[in-house]
């Protein structure tokens, strides 16, 4: 919110930073689908435990897409663009 000045231009940077999650995660599809099957275990009943893998998965978050060039130029063009919009006002 603190990027924002409006719930429009909430929603349009959580719509673009969804899609670019989105891209980046295709772009490490394969990485991610090993890893899955790496992580993803199961007990003798035939219950499955996703929990290691969703500790890969909040990783991925923070270190792959946060860290991203793409993801850190997008949250700069949203704070630009609200330094601009503030300073009109």
């Amino acid at each position: 919110d603190a990027l924002v000045a409006t719930k429009a231009e909430a929603r349009e940077l959580q719509a673009d930073l969804v899609s670019l999650a989105r891209l980046i995660a295709a772009e490490h599809a394969r990485a991610l689908y090993i890893k899955s099957k790496q992580l993803i275990s199961q007990d003798a009943y035939g219950n499955r435990d996703p929990s290691r893998f969703y500790e890969e998965i909040l990783y991925f978050q923070r270190h792959v897409i946060v860290e991203d060039q793409r993801f850190l130029d997008l949250v700069q063009r949203y704070a630009w663009r609200l330094h601009r919009a503030r300073r009109r006002r």
